[in-house]
């Protein structure tokens, strides 16, 4: 029953940010007016944020992934996992990143979608990002300190505000 609401709850919080990310009158600072560009690390966390608010989930994932080109440079993403489905509000990021920064087989899979809610199975990120970790997230962010909490619990406050 749960899994039935993430399709919303995760379009309509995209929505929110990126509405928020380029509101002057509402600085934030996590998330830049440069959203979705380098923002998903930041972006996975006020989206876990928004799923533990609106769910009974006690647990997400974030997952962080590389793709390397054969001189070893890295380039990484990050997305959350819950309930078997894949959450992603960042990887359109890859239609606007010049092709120079990045890899051809990212390149060859334009245009992203500005959100994937997707089942994990059916997702293209595994096809291209090799899983480099998995930090599990519970509903009290325990892994920040509580100053650290009480800032990225007022900026989900400031995006839900918009």
């Amino acid at each position: 029953m749960v899994r039935e609401l993430l399709p919303k709850l995760v379009y309509e919080f995209y929505a929110k940010v990126k509405k928020c990310a380029y509101d002057t009158s509402k600085p934030l600072q996590f998330i830049s007016s440069e959203f979705p560009i380098m923002q998903c690390q930041c972006a996975s966390y006020l989206l876990a944020f928004h799923i533990f608010e609106n769910t009974t989930y006690t647990g997400i994932d974030l997952v962080t992934g590389y793709v390397s080109d054969w001189e070893g440079d890295e380039i990484s993403h990050c997305w959350l996992e819950v309930d078997g489905v894949l959450l992603d509000i960042t990887s359109d990021q890859y239609n606007i990143l010049n092709e120079s920064e990045l890899h051809s087989s990212i390149i060859n899979c334009r245009p992203f979608s500005p959100v994937y809610c997707i089942d994990i199975d059916l997702s293209l990120h595994y096809c291209l990002f090799t899983e480099k970790s998995r930090e599990k997230l519970d509903r009290e962010f325990s892994l920040f300190t509580p100053d650290g909490f009480t800032e990225w619990k007022a900026e989900y406050l400031v995006v839900l505000d918009t």
